[in-house]
């Protein structure tokens, strides 16, 4: 007698997480994943989407794992230097884990879905992985009005 017929086990394709919505009052970190070896220095850029609108101002702060990560404040101002669609006006990197990015410019920049405001500089200071969390404080055009719904993106980094 032949033996019964088995079916190989059923595979279910990995868990996915929907992309991250990005619409106008968007801010988020490019790569938004990205692995690096201890004691590497790396950037990071921080991308707005304005909309129709023109970016004029904007307040960011990204949070992180001090141990695993730190601001190269050697580099730009305090570590983040203008990227090709922004500009800084002042860096707090002043608290462990907190990095505070603002910048201003009277005539705006934009408008754009994907508008590069700024890189910031890292070196990868310890071992594990860390969330960089976006927080969106302000984002304005000229005349000063919000620029859509505020919405940080979140990005990770794992150090080996």
């Amino acid at each position: 007698t032949d033996p019964p017929a088995t079916n190989p086990p059923a595979t279910n394709p990995p868990a996915t997480n929907p992309p991250a919505t990005k619409s106008a009052g968007s801010v988020w970190i490019d790569p938004a994943s990205m692995n690096v070896s201890r004691g590497s220095a790396f950037t990071n850029e921080v991308h707005a989407h304005s909309g129709t609108q023109k970016l004029a101002a904007y307040g960011v702060t990204l949070s992180f794992t001090s141990s695993i990560l730190t601001v190269d404040t050697s580099i730009g101002t305090n570590g983040v230097q203008a990227g090709a669609d922004g500009f800084v006006a002042a860096v707090n990197a002043n608290t462990a884990g907190r990095l505070v990015i603002s910048g201003f410019d009277t005539s705006g920049k934009g408008p754009g879905t994907d508008l590069h405001v700024c890189t910031v500089n890292w070196n990868a200071s310890g071992s594990g992985t860390t969330t960089i969390s976006v927080a969106v404080d302000s984002l304005v055009d000229e005349n000063t009005n919000n620029i859509g719904t505020a919405n940080g993106i979140s990005g990770s980094v794992t150090v080996n």
